[in-house]
């Protein structure tokens, strides 16, 4: 393959594993672009959390830990349970302050009490409507789903022995179904949120990784850094194209996972970019912020369509500039409480 060295790959894990700080980079980009498209200023913004659900999937992989012969359920519900517990406090405290932020809309979910369960359980995106309360949560409610089946797909994904094949025919299905979501909507719109839709992208993900081990890329720094701009250009092009079509779930499947490829080598001009000491950090505190910054949106647009008087633009501007430090400074201070937790 153009560029692959391929390795002896045996399925095991691999030993002395460096930190991926060029992931970290896009996720925090990723959670950034979530914030404007809530602040009203980004009107595409899908593509975000495909992103999220295939480096997911790709680090469990990586960060896979020996044996996988022989899974036992308490295995399975150990590592979901392991991977989830300290967020879900950090998720019951953001529930809890959204009764308080949306007590005057709570009584008009009608199954109130059903849907708080459902937050509580982490259950909601398994709903037709899991936008209530903290209406962010679907996400982290989602992804504690994936990870119950997270150890089987790692065993599978690391005994395949065509893993550029089984990833090609899970992007030529996402496609496929893209088709028929958009062609029936607003009936599938749910598979935005639905778990069991979002396996694929968690598996290919994995795929990407096991791609990612056994053909490493042995190139030169300048064709990292043409590769590199080669990820960024498409990206742009792709959202440009995409602005004269119709939205779906996973327009970007095909480039993200190209990308996240690419990247993953950590080297580049753009990989630079991602390695900043800011996008590290807010990496490290990007989950907490996730979970609260909808409240906090929803808080200052409250407050400011209630007291100013501006157009529809220049407002949603003044929000992103209020909320979004906001949501940084709870968020470091919630992620400082799970960690003593």
């Amino acid at each position: 393959m153009l560029f692959l060295s391929e390795t002896s790959y045996k399925g095991e894990m691999m030993t002395n594993r460096r930190k991926i700080y060029s992931l970290n980079g896009l996720k925090a980009f990723g959670y950034i672009c979530v914030f404007t498209a809530h602040a009203h200023l980004m009107l595409r913004n899908k593509f975000s959390v495909t992103l999220f659900f295939i480096i997911s999937g790709f680090l469990a992989f990586y960060n896979r830990q020996p044996p996988l012969e022989s899974i036992k359920f308490t295995n399975i519900v150990s590592y979901s349970f392991k991977h989830i517990v300290r967020l879900w406090q950090i998720h019951i405290l953001f529930f809890l302050l959204s009764i308080v932020i949306r007590r005057a809309e709570i009584p008009n979910y009608g199954n109130w009490g059903a849907y708080a369960i459902e937050q509580i359980l982490l259950l909601q995106s398994l709903s037709l409507q899991p936008f209530h309360y903290n209406y962010a949560s679907w996400y982290l409610s989602c992804l504690f789903i994936l990870y119950w089946i997270a150890l089987p797909a790692i065993k599978w994904v690391t005994h395949t022995k065509k893993p550029i094949k089984y990833v090609t025919l899970l992007i030529i299905f996402y496609y496929i179904a893209d088709y028929y979501v958009v062609k029936n909507a607003p009936f599938l719109d749910f598979t935005y949120w639905n778990p069991f839709y979002r396996i694929p992208d968690f598996i290919i993900g994995m795929f990407v990784c096991r791609i990612y081990e056994e053909y490493p890329l042995e190139v030169s720094s300048a064709k990292f850094d043409f590769l590199n701009s080669f990820v960024v250009v498409s990206f742009v092009l792709c959202l440009l194209v995409q602005f004269h079509l119709l939205e779906t779930n996973n327009f970007f499947v095909l480039l993200f996972s190209i990308g996240i490829y690419i990247l993953a080598h950590d080297r580049g001009w753009f990989c630079e970019i991602l390695h900043s000491k800011l996008l590290q950090h807010f990496a490290k505190i990007g989950l907490e912020f996730y979970l609260c910054h909808e409240l906090v949106i929803y808080s200052v647009e409250k407050l400011l369509y209630n007291n100013i008087f501006f157009n529809g633009y220049n407002i949603n501007i003044l929000i992103w500039v209020i909320a979004f430090p906001i949501s940084i400074t709870i968020a470091q201070i919630t992620n400082k409480l799970k960690s003593l937790v």
